[in-house]
């Protein structure tokens, strides 16, 4: 896993993780501590993006020969400082900056972010949105795997940023998958009647999902385009009550493991991947001044938008012949109409619910789907759903990076019918 010298010895990263790893051996009772750096994890990421050790080698899943559960815990606690590390490239390579959810949260108070470049909400004309999946991946991210074993060009969304930001646009990455305030993990208490005491991890233990405390506090432009905007609708997801948990996970053939204890709280605003989208939709898209709005939306990232798009339409009929609704209805309208379009890489939604978001889908939307045809070759649509083109490519997880310039290509089309 680890290289070594000519003469046999150890690097200085294999030999941190050793003590790390023996530490573990004496301790029955400990969870595995893992790094919190790329550096610790003895890994950096090349001129070409690419994740190598510090003999270029590519990454290797087996540290722990047959520990399978060793070996996928590394696997998680690596993602998760690639996490952080992807969060820093879109602010130091993508000139984006954090904004929290809930707006004006403290560090103190369960919260998440989302990234976006300085002029998005308070001076672009066009805005560019971009949604991951579903699962462990965060901003910036279309598939951790491709980021491990391939390359950051592939697997992030920073070649979309630069994309945008060469072309004037401002651009927003949604953080659709940060729903819950880390939950406190504890050693499991020993077998003795005495109280047990619980102890906190060291600085570089990673044993859980990390929350974003760190993130920085929006900016002051930022809040006032929210604070000035109306209070976020309803949502049809999931209700932001907090769930309690107390579960233990095994950590390897010697039968350690975390104990969870506490609860698991939901961010208020970003319960769901839903409502995650819908708060930055309505707290902060709406009150922007961007008159033209594109969307990149990558598997579930499409389930996301689709609802976006459908309980906002639902929102606007509801209230259309209202006495009291009908000024509501027409902004609610006037916000969609900004939409100009919207592309879809290889998204598993379903087809709008409203006849107005199915006229929409059918002249403004398209889904790149995986295809062993050129990039860009038409393959039909299904009923009531957008037209569905080839992505150029056969994986799922490639498929954003690879129809990257034919989704440009359709929106400088979308953008020049509309203007």
């Amino acid at each position: 896993y680890y290289c070594s010298s000519s003469d046999g010895a150890m690097s200085h990263a294999e030999g941190a993780v050793g003590l790390k790893r023996k530490a573990s051996d004496d301790e029955e009772d400990s969870p595995p501590s893992f790094p919190s750096t790329l550096a610790g994890f003895g890994y950096h990421f090349n001129a070409e993006g690419q994740l190598r050790n510090e003999c270029d080698d590519p990454f290797v899943f087996e540290v722990r020969a047959g520990d399978r559960a060793y070996n996928q815990l590394h696997y998680e606690a690596l993602g998760e400082v690639l996490n952080e590390h992807i969060y820093g490239l879109l602010e130091s390579d993508g000139g984006l900056e954090r904004h929290r959810i809930p707006v004006g949260a403290s560090d103190s108070t369960p919260h998440t972010h989302f990234f976006a470049s300085p002029d998005a909400l308070v001076q672009a004309d066009t805005l560019l949105i971009l949604v991951h999946g579903s699962g462990v991946v965060r901003a910036g991210q279309w598939a951790r795997r491709v980021i491990i074993n391939d390359s950051l060009e592939r697997g992030t969304v920073l070649p979309y940023v630069k994309r945008a930001r060469d072309r004037g646009w401002g651009v927003v990455v949604t953080n659709t998958n940060d729903n819950f305030a880390s939950p406190i993990l504890r050693k499991p208490a020993p077998p003795s009647p005495a109280p047990a005491s619980s102890s906190s991890a060291g600085a570089e233990t990673i044993t859980g999902s990390a929350s974003s405390s760190s993130s920085s506090s929006s900016s002051s432009s930022l809040s006032s385009l929210s604070s000035s905007s109306s209070s976020s609708s309803s949502s049809s997801s999931s209700s932001s009550s907090s769930s309690s948990s107390s579960s233990s996970s095994s950590s390897g053939a010697a039968g350690r493991r975390t104990v969870t204890t506490g609860r698991r709280e939901r961010i208020e605003g970003s319960e769901t991947p839903e409502d995650h989208m819908v708060t930055v939709w309505e707290k902060f898209v709406v009150p922007s001044k961007a008159a033209r709005v594109l969307i990149v939306a990558h598997s579930y990232g499409g389930v996301v938008v689709t609802h976006l798009l459908d309980t906002r339409e639902r929102e606007a009929l509801r209230n259309a012949d209202d006495s009291d609704g009908g000024e509501h209805s027409d902004a609610v309208r006037d916000s969609l109409a900004r939409i100009k379009a919207v592309a879809f890489t290889d998204s598993v939604h379903s087809p709008p619910g409203t006849e107005c978001a199915r006229a929409f889908y059918a002249a403004h939307v398209q889904n790149w789907v995986c295809s062993s045809k050129a990039v860009g070759t038409p393959l039909g649509a299904r009923r009531k759903d957008c037209p569905r083109v080839s992505a150029g490519h056969t994986v799922h997880e490639y498929s954003s990076a690879a129809a990257m310039e034919s989704v440009f290509e359709f929106f400088d089309q979308q953008l020049s019918a509309t203007a």
